[in-house]
């Protein structure tokens, strides 16, 4: 096992499926017994400061960082690069907020105008541009500054999952201007389970604390049967403090 750092030395090299133009991969932090956050919502930290600062190296690697509505108002996300996990560095990926059923626009509707406002600074101003994916209309009021807006369907359990995705992240200047795009989902549980089962994915980074904190929320539930188990092959292993770091790739399967 390599350590992380070697791993980030190696120049964690891009996977074949960057001859497309859309590359996606999934990352995460769980605890050994598979909890993404322990059943109070709380994730910080699973993961160790070493492991964190890993993520922040790989984030330098994508175009955007996504993660879903509920990851975005728990932990008011910011999906920054920061140099030695402290300072934000200038050129920042785009920040990403799949939000298929308007709960940002509720949430500004309903909140204090302290905590509206505060909320409405985060992702209007900031270092990058911040994306808003799905129902949005609430939200129009509000398109200023470093906020856009791309009104889609996105129902996690549509059929149309990934087309639609696909289609909203087209708007994306960097995209529109052609060429290849990567795009990293960090969160939450739900839509990397979308992802997940929908095979929307090119490769899963995922940590590995040594800790148990049992409980039934905020885990990756694809509800499979071992013959019908999403299998994926394992690229490498490298070791992040105490955190075990794995990159693993869909496996084709046999003819």
């Amino acid at each position: 096992m390599i350590s992380a750092t070697e791993a980030l030395t190696n120049s964690y090299p891009m996977n074949a499926s960057e001859a497309r133009t859309l590359a996606v991969d999934l990352k995460w932090a769980q605890t050994l017994d598979g909890q993404l956050c322990d059943d109070s919502g709380s994730s910080q930290w699973i993961s160790g400061k070493e492991e964190r600062t890993l993520t922040h190296s790989l984030r330098t690697r994508y175009d955007a960082i996504a993660v879903g509505v509920s990851t975005y108002l728990n932990d008011r996300a910011q999906l920054t690069v920061r140099e030695g996990y402290e300072q934000a560095i200038a050129k920042q990926p785009a920040r990403v907020i799949m939000d298929p059923r308007g709960r940002l626009a509720s949430h500004l509707a309903t909140s204090s105008v302290k905590i509206r406002e505060a909320c409405l600074q985060d992702l209007t101003q900031g270092p990058r541009d911040t994306y808003v994916i799905g129902k949005t209309q609430g939200l129009m009021l509000h398109e200023r500054g470093r906020l856009k807006l791309i009104e889609t369907e996105l129902e996690f359990e549509s059929p149309h999952f990934e087309k639609n995705v696909r289609k909203a992240l087209s708007s994306l200047p960097s995209l529109r201007a052609g060429g290849k795009f990567r795009l990293l989902v960090e969160g939450g549980p739900r839509i990397l389970r979308q992802f997940l089962a929908t095979g929307f994915f090119d490769e899963v980074l995922v940590s590995i604390a040594p800790m148990i904190t049992g409980g039934k929320l905020h885990r990756i539930e694809l509800l499979r049967t071992l013959p019908k188990a999403l299998s994926l092959d394992v690229v490498r292993r490298s070791q992040a403090g105490c955190d075990t770091f794995i990159v693993l790739k869909k496996r084709l399967e046999s003819a």
